[in-house]
């Protein structure tokens, strides 16, 4: 303790000089007390890795400060909050009560990154690293790495980071096809569905991690349908604790049991029970307490609770006796999560327990009819209506209770409609409506639908600093400034171009001709005119019997209700306007090669993916049109065009697919482009 206090002295003597990072000659030691959380750690490996990139030298690490140190601390451990009183006093009584604050702040020759919590200090370190270092958060997804620097030393450094605007900031990893088989290693899964056999690997999900902490997120959702009974999907929640992320589940599994769980729980003990809680809720409460056990062994869990049926559907559709009026769902829904709340008190005893229920689908107009009665310590999650990106009715229409918290899941990818494989969604839509949903009491909780990550790099990170700071975010500028941070400013006037080339529904106002959707559209043309030679069976999609869908977004969701003449005018528009961004793209010069790539792979082939399935779709319009015409040779000849369309979408996936990237597509089972390929040559065989 002597030691320590002379150390302290000399550390608050005034000193005329620069803190000094690294140099040929200088590695400033980075000092952590050993009472501080493990993620603190694994951040500060991150840092030592970055300047070894940039300078070649690597940090030593330390427990106790000497002059010259890059000090770490945090209010929240009594070392820390000891440090922090006596380097800075005004610092500890400005972080007090605050909640993931942190202050980054020269003191001689010294640097101090104190944190209100642990947390605080991790997200301090992190912007310390991006803004300082000039790291860009995304690195192992982008491609971009540091520039190399003889020295990194700074005069002076005065910063605060106020507590986030958004208290829960997260990524739900969903429909996640790509980063399941890009790498393998990951596990297997016992899951009766077509989808979702293997893990992520490791190596993926530690990247994806790494990214949330680099970017300030806290909460991590890590798979769709996760189930703790297999070591290979719990290993996801372990490794996103590690790094400090809280962890929560899936609205289709509330306290981590999703119908699958479910089967497999009672599978494994030899019994085979319909999935019914309206006629044996006793199964469901069994299987609730067993792995709400298993989810409060981690730290900071953030639970849900709801009652929802096999894969993201209403729980009616599988529960045959669940009633038929929305007053008697919404009982059972509300019964059930009573007996949730009772389960979640009995195993996770802190005294605010965070606990969410997602108005999705049913829950949207069961919970403003008043059917569905939430207890008001559980927090309500709004969504947005998926492609469109606009918040539902019921999120304007339900009044907001004074006593009870409100959160948003909203989507950066949707499977099935898109975006899946490309972009589309603006970093200036993004703010209007968490602007919108900060203004009706909706900061304690946001999550994002972020699918297989990699193809929303410029939207993720636009979303993370938004989150953190809604009041400082400025979405004009912002694509801008990411561009230029990565080397390539001229490239964000072609990021808008892109993001406005999407075809509008005039009746819906949302864009419809997504890659998934038009995907879509054109497997239903080539399927009617495989069943019926002059397509006409070729029908509207349709919602039958699934009434908690059509219900909730008949008004905004497209439904391909329009016959081949009216897509293929707007399939028409939609290639023109992609015409002009790939044009204006080949245009663009950028020297760095690294940027270049970037740009080629997370704009250009997606661009070019999404024309080469416009062109797809519109040649098999244009089929159904010539065989309704009677013009046998011109449908032919339409058909040729539609399998050489699929040169375009191969082109785009190989922009894609350099060095590292090899695989990347292998896991493509969601938007299947090989199911529609082979359904192509099909029909090429037919006519």
């Amino acid at each position: 303790m002597k030691t320590l206090l002379i150390l302290l002295v000399m550390l608050t003597a005034p000193v005329s000089a620069r803190f000094v990072l690294a140099n040929k000659t200088t590695a400033a030691p980075v000092v952590l007390s050993d009472k501080e959380p493990r993620h603190l750690r694994i951040a500060i490996n991150d840092l030592i890795e970055d300047v070894r990139k940039i300078t070649g030298k690597t940090l030593p690490t330390a427990i106790f400060p000497q002059p010259g140190s890059l000090i770490l601390a945090s209010l929240d451990t009594t070392e820390g909050r000891a440090l922090i009183h006596q380097l800075a006093p005004h610092i500890a009584l400005e972080l007090e009560g605050k909640h993931e604050g942190a202050r980054i702040v020269t003191i001689g020759s010294n640097l101090l990154i104190a944190g209100s919590d642990a947390q605080g200090t991790r997200h301090g370190l992190y912007d310390f690293i991006e803004h300082d270092l000039k790291v860009d958060p995304m690195h192992r997804w982008s491609g971009i790495e540091p520039a190399p620097k003889p020295e990194l030393a700074w005069e002076t450094l005065d910063r605060t980071l106020k507590a986030p605007t958004f208290r829960y900031r997260g990524w739900f990893l969903n429909d996640e096809d790509l980063l399941t088989e890009w790498k393998t290693g990951g596990g297997p899964r016992d899951i009766d569905y077509p989808f979702y056999q293997q893990v992520v690997a490791p190596e993926v999900i530690d990247r994806v991690l790494e990214a949330m902490v680099r970017l300030k997120m806290n909460l991590l959702i890590g798979a769709s349908f996760t189930d703790l009974e297999n070591p290979a999907e719990e290993r996801i929640v372990q490794q996103a604790t590690r790094r400090g992320l809280n962890v929560s589940m899936h609205h289709v599994e509330p306290m981590g049991v999703s119908a699958f769980a479910f089967f497999n729980y009672w599978r494994s003990r030899g019994k085979k029970l319909e999935y019914s809680y309206s006629s044996n809720p006793e199964a469901f409460h069994e299987v609730w307490r067993h792995y709400a056990a298993k989810w409060a062994k981690y730290p900071g869990v953030v639970w849900q609770v709801g009652l929802r049926g096999i894969a993201d559907r209403p729980i009616w559709l599988a529960d045959k006796t669940a009633p038929t009026t929305d007053e008697g769902r919404g009982k059972l829904i509300s019964d059930a999560i009573a007996a949730q709340l009772k389960i979640i008190r009995e195993v996770d005893h802190r005294p605010a327990l965070p606990v969410t229920t997602t108005l999705w689908m049913e829950g949207s107009y069961l919970f403003r009819g008043g059917h569905l009665k939430i207890p008001p310590e559980v927090t309500v999650v709004f969504t947005d209506n998926g492609p469109g990106w606009k918040w539902l009715s019921d999120f304007y229409e339900t009044p907001r209770e004074k006593d009870r918290t409100y959160g948003t899941y909203y989507h950066h990818a949707v499977w099935g409609y898109g975006p899946h494989l490309v972009q589309a969604i603006s970093p200036q839509l993004v703010h209007s409506q968490m602007s919108e949903a900060f203004r009706r009491n909706g900061g304690t909780y946001a999550i994002f639908n972020v699918s297989n990550v990699r193809e929303f790099l410029p939207g993720l990170a636009a979303t993370s600093d938004l989150l953190w700071s809604l009041d400082t975010f400025k979405p004009g500028a912002f694509l801008q400034q990411w561009c230029e941070a990565r080397g390539m400013p001229e490239a964000a006037p072609i990021y808008l171009q892109f993001y406005d080339a999407f075809v509008i529904n005039e009746k819906r106002g949302t864009p419809d001709l997504l890659d998934g959707i038009t995907l879509h559209e054109g497997e239903r043309i080539a399927g009617a005119l495989l069943t019926n030679k002059n397509g006409s069976l070729y029908k509207p999609r349709t919602a039958e019997g699934f009434d908690g869908a059509a219900r909730s977004f008949s008004h905004v969701r497209s439904t391909g209700e329009e016959p081949p003449p009216q897509l293929l005018k707007r399939l028409e528009k939609q290639l023109t306007n992609l015409d002009a961004v790939l044009g204006a793209a080949d245009k663009l010069r950028i020297d760095n090669a690294a940027a270049k790539q970037l740009f080629e792979s997370n704009l250009v082939g997606q661009a070019r993916i999404l024309r080469g399935i416009c062109r797809w779709t519109a040649a098999l319009a244009q089929t159904s049109i010539a065989l309704h015409g009677n013009r046998p040779a011109d449908a032919k000849r339409y058909t040729q065009s539609a399998l050489e369309a699929f040169e375009e979408i191969r082109a785009g996936q190989a922009a894609n697919t350099q060095g590292q990237w090899v695989d990347w597509y292998r896991g493509d089972r969601k938007i299947n482009l090989n199911r529609a390929l082979e359904q192509t040559r099909k029909l090429t065989e037919v006519l």
